[in-house]
Parts: C-alpha cells; structure tokens; sequence
C-alpha cells in the first residue's frame, strides 16, 4: 500500500470529533494501513478532540495486533483521554492480559488515577480482570 501525503496531510484530523487516518485505521483493525501511514509520517502519539490516541482506540475494540505495533513503535502509553483512562485502563476493561503485561514491563508509572480516582487496578477488578490484577500487583502496585 503506498500513501503519497505530506506530513500534514496524514495527520490532518478528518472528522469532527478530531480523528485522524490513523485513529481510523487503528478503530477498524486495520493493520496494513496503519502500518503505512506510521511509515509515511503519521504521529504515533496524536490524540482526537476526546483525548484518545490511535492505542486508546484499538484497546476500546479489543484490537491487540494493533495495539502491539503501536507500543513497538514506541507510542506513549500514559497519555490520558478526556476520562482520565490511559491505554492501561482500558487493557484492564477489556481483559487484554497480554497488553497490560507489555505495558507493565515499560517501567513506566501505572498507577495513573483516571477523573473518577481509579488505577488501572482498580478497573481490573472491578471487571473480573484477576490476571491483570495479579500482574500489576507483581509490577509493584499493591495498593486498591
């Protein structure tokens, strides 16, 4: 696939709620696209008027090819949306194991309190997510 844009086009924010091509691609699961548009200059880290990033909207689908090329791609997995939920958050939702641990071995903070005052492990178990729960309490959060 072959995307002939420059730099501020394939960032350009298409629909009104802000999302980019990338936002969409990462919303429909759509890898190769994706793929190519972070090879053409698409910012990894861009967020839509909702705070969301392109890795907030794959977790919010459950789309854990995408969400595996975005964080090898080096996004930036602390970034709060609108709610306070960072990519963390919603892997601890969804159930997405595999996700919260990749997040978790970052060394980065994950014990960010989304705008209702909730950590990532608090959203885990609240959702029955006790494999995620076990994981960020091995990753040093032993607070609820």
């Amino acid at each position: 696939m072959s995307i002939k844009l420059c730099d501020e086009e394939i960032n350009a924010k298409l629909q009104k709620d802000g999302d980019s091509a990338l936002h969409i691609a990462a919303i429909r699961g759509h890898l190769e696209c994706l793929e190519s548009l972070l090879e053409n200059g698409a910012q990894v880290d861009l967020q839509n008027q909702s705070g969301q990033t392109a890795l907030h909207m794959a977790l919010s689908r459950g789309h854990v090819d995408i969400a595996i090329l975005l964080l090898g791609r080096g996004c930036n997995s602390t970034i709060q949306d609108q709610n306070g939920d960072t990519p963390l958050h919603l892997a601890a939702e969804k159930g997405l194991f595999t996700i919260a641990q990749t997040i978790c071995q970052l060394n980065i903070p994950i014990d960010i309190q989304n705008s209702q005052g909730l950590s990532p492990l608090h959203v885990a178990a609240r959702f029955g997510s006790i494999e995620i729960v076990r994981c960020l309490c091995l990753a040093g959060l032993m607070y609820i």
